[in-house]
């Protein structure tokens, strides 16, 4: 299990480094990490079509930036809804089993987008010139101008990305580590531990 978790970091890592640094990589490395990507990171883009609410010629990058942050939050929220609706017809103990688990599911949905969703929310500040040409381009979509108004309202956006994704997730990671410090470091026990078993991927 551990090192199935250290694997699936690494090859989500791995995989976007192309898509990150503007840099020319052998075409099997392409390849490889393409493969890779398609596995091991979440793409949201194939989820929800928002092509009709944005200019077609800014579709490309702004689209699937829409799509990776928004739709992760807005299946989260359903999950949040459906928990709710569901412990109002149990006991106290089912109900609090129930969250545990939704909990659990929620925080390994936050495990797998983690790396995609992060690359995605500071791609938006990568902008480099090219030759002579005084404007700055996004690398990510060359046809952007990071200079625009239009591109500045994203970086804002962006931000906020930035506080809950990698922000946000690594604090709650850490408060419930912090939390059940004293329940994770006893090894005999700890795997049949109802109360930490929400967070079993964490250690």
């Amino acid at each position: 299990k551990t090192k199935a978790k250290i694997l699936t970091s690494f090859y989500q890592i791995v995989s976007k480094l192309p898509s990150t640094l503007s840099v020319q990589y052998p075409d099997f490395y392409r390849g490889f990490t393409t493969a890779v990507n398609s596995v091991f990171n979440f793409n949201a883009i194939g989820l929800v079509s928002v092509g009709c609410f944005l200019p077609r010629s800014m579709y490309s990058f702004y689209g699937s930036f829409l799509t990776t942050t928004i739709t992760p939050i807005v299946l989260s929220l359903i999950l949040l809804l459906v928990t709710i609706k569901q412990k109002r017809n149990l006991d106290p103990y089912a109900a609090n089993q129930l969250t545990s688990s939704r909990f659990g599911l929620f925080y390994g949905f936050t495990y797998l987008i983690f790396p995609s969703i992060s690359t995605m929310a500071f791609t938006t500040f990568l902008c480099t010139r090219y030759g002579d040409d005084e404007t700055e381009y996004l690398i990510a979509d060359r046809s952007i101008d990071c200079d625009s108004d239009f591109h500045k309202k994203f970086e804002i956006l962006s931000i906020i990305m930035v506080l809950i994704y990698p922000i946000g997730i690594t604090t709650i990671y850490t408060y419930e580590l912090w939390k059940h410090q004293e329940a994770i470091k006893d090894a005999q026990n700890r795997n049949n531990n109802k109360n930490i078993q929400h967070i079993v991927f964490l250690w």
